[in-house]
C-alpha cells in the first residue's frame, strides 16, 4: 500500500510540474507582485500582463539583470498607434549603478508594438528598453497565486 502511495504521489508531482512547465510562469522579480502566473492568450490591450522576451538590441543591457533568454512579465500600457508618456525612471539601478533611461519619453508608440510597465521604478520595462515589438510577447497572463 505504501508503495502505491508514493507511486500516486510522484505521478501527481509530475502532473502539477508538467502543468506548471506548459501553462505557468513564475515571477521572482519586484516588477510585478512574487507568484504564479497562468497563460491566458487574451487579446493585448492596456491593462493586461504579458510575458515577453526583452528585444535583441537591448540583450546586453536587460542580461546584467536576468539570465539571457528569460521572458520578462509586465504590463501593457499603451499599444500601437496611442501617444504614451513614460512615467518618471531612475538615474541610478537598484545597484547604484547609473542605468540610461529610453528616450523620448513621449511620442506614438510604433504600429505592432507596446509600452510595458512594471511595479517599481527599477523595473526593466519601456522606461529603458523602449517599445517591446509585438512579435516577442509569448502570450499574456493573469496572476494565479502571489504573494
Amino acid at each position: 500500500m505504501r508503495l502505491v502511495k508514493s507511486i500516486v504521489f510522484s505521478f501527481v508531482v509530475l502532473g502539477l510540474c508538467s502543468f506548471m512547465a506548459q501553462y505557468c510562469y513564475i515571477n521572482t522579480t519586484a516588477s510585478l507582485p512574487y507568484g504564479l502566473y497562468l497563460r491566458t492568450n487574451q487579446p493585448i490591450e492596456p491593462g493586461v500582463l504579458v510575458a515577453f522576451y526583452p528585444p535583441a538590441s537591448k540583450a546586453e543591457f536587460v542580461s546584467r539583470y536576468t539570465e539571457p533568454g528569460t521572458p520578462l512579465l509586465k504590463k501593457v500600457t499603451f499599444i500601437g498607434g496611442e501617444k504614451y508618456h513614460l512615467p518618471p525612471a531612475a538615474e541610478k539601478d537598484s545597484r547604484g549603478q547609473l542605468i540610461p533611461p529610453y528616450t523620448p519619453i513621449r511620442g506614438v508608440v510604433p504600429r505592432e508594438h507596446l509600452i510595458v510597465e512594471g511595479k517599481t521604478i527599477h523595473s526593466l520595462d519601456s522606461r529603458y528598453i523602449g517599445p517591446i515589438p509585438t512579435s516577442l510577447v509569448i502570450t499574456t497572463i493573469k496572476p494565479l497565486w502571489t504573494w
